[in-house]
């Protein structure tokens, strides 16, 4: 099955979703339990700052490339759809170049907090976050705000472009059925029936995106 575009880019997102949903699972066990704030509860925290880097490295990891691996599920509903490219096509033309782009740009952006420490604990997980707030140095202990507010902003204008061209491409498949529909004759019924059971597909696999990210 792993031969097929579809079905390797579904086990890419299902593989860091499986680690992203992991971490966040753990939550409050990866904290550690110096420094208890408002949010927190150390009674089950029992991780390390090396534990809290691996939670935020991962579910900043999946915050990115779960949405971007959606946008690349849907383009290949578009290209299959209506645009009638086979998966051969697909494969060499659009899936495998994906795969770098979107595993190098996730890994990228998780990758730049580790060394400024920017990974701390909020609330039950760890995040791109500023903590230890110091009197005498007026400044944080580990993180600042200026990189918490940037991550903020990559992360909401991430799942905001996602969400619009996800939105987008699907009604225009829609709309694009529907004309088809009423074009199309009795000699093409198999065709048109093939197309909307594909777009059917497409429809269930993106809904499960608004739900969690919206």
């Amino acid at each position: 099955r792993l031969s097929n575009s579809y079905h390797r880019l579904i086990l890419a997102l299902s593989i860091f979703d499986f680690f992203s949903s992991l971490w966040l699972f753990l939550g409050r066990w990866a904290q550690p339990d110096d420094n208890c704030g408002n949010f927190n509860n150390c009674t089950i925290q029992h991780g390390t700052i090396a534990t809290c880097d691996a939670s935020g490295f991962f579910y900043q990891l999946g915050v990115i490339a779960i949405p971007l691996y959606n946008v690349a599920l849907v383009t290949y509903y578009l290209l299959a759809i209506q645009f009638g490219w086979d998966g051969k096509k697909i494969s060499r033309c659009f899936e495998k170049k994906n795969h770098f782009v979107i595993a190098g740009i996730a890994i990228l952006i998780a990758l730049v907090p580790l060394p400024l420490k920017g990974y701390n604990k909020y609330s039950w997980f760890c995040m791109v976050a500023a903590v230890g707030w110091d009197e005498q140095t007026m400044s944080y202990l580990r993180g600042n705000l200026d990189l918490t507010m940037i991550y903020a902003y990559i992360n909401l204008i991430v799942v905001l472009l996602c969400s619009i061209y996800i939105t987008f491409v699907m009604l225009y498949m829609i709309f694009g059925l529907f004309s088809f529909s009423t074009r199309s004759s009795s000699s093409n019924m198999a065709a048109r029936n093939t197309k909307g059971k594909i777009a059917l597909m497409a429809f269930l696999y993106t809904f499960p995106f608004y739900i969690t990210w919206i």
